[in-house]
């Protein structure tokens, strides 16, 4: 992740690795095991917006396994606004996300598992396998 200019230094060598250790003990959204949170680095892609929506200059990925953490249809654009930092979020698509933010990427990236943190703990139920989020 190289930063264009404009955007601030990394607020440490690892923000992103600092939000998992600093994350709440999720609320399991389906059957089985907990979501691995050592896997987050490949589920969520950040990178400098270059050309596409005005007024954003980050563009956020989210890969499927990103669901058994949280479903960003609960009103994932909210919970992210709300994280230092980050001062506009839209949904492009359900796992493609764009940011307005002077931070460094890997920090909008902290912010964004920070967000997704967050929202695991005030979904209202489990994901159900198969079952639809409300609005969808």
């Amino acid at each position: 992740m190289q930063d264009l200019p404009g955007r601030t230094a990394p607020t440490s060598e690892d923000p992103l690795g600092e939000a998992v250790a600093a994350a709440p003990e999720l609320v399991p959204r389906s059957p089985g095991p907990p979501p691995d949170l050592g896997e987050l680095r490949d589920l969520i892609q950040v990178s400098d917006l270059t050309d596409g929506e005005p007024g954003y200059n980050t563009e956020v990925i989210l890969r499927d396994g990103i669901l058994e953490i949280a479903d960003v249809a609960d009103d994932f654009e909210a919970v992210l606004v709300r994280q230092p930092g980050i001062e506009r979020a839209e949904g492009v698509e359900r796992e493609f996300w764009v940011v307005q933010s002077t931070m460094s990427l890997p920090d909008v990236a902290a912010a964004v598992a920070t967000a997704l943190f967050e929202l695991n703990r005030v979904t209202r139920s489990p994901r159900v396998p198969g079952e639809q989020s409300p609005g969808t």
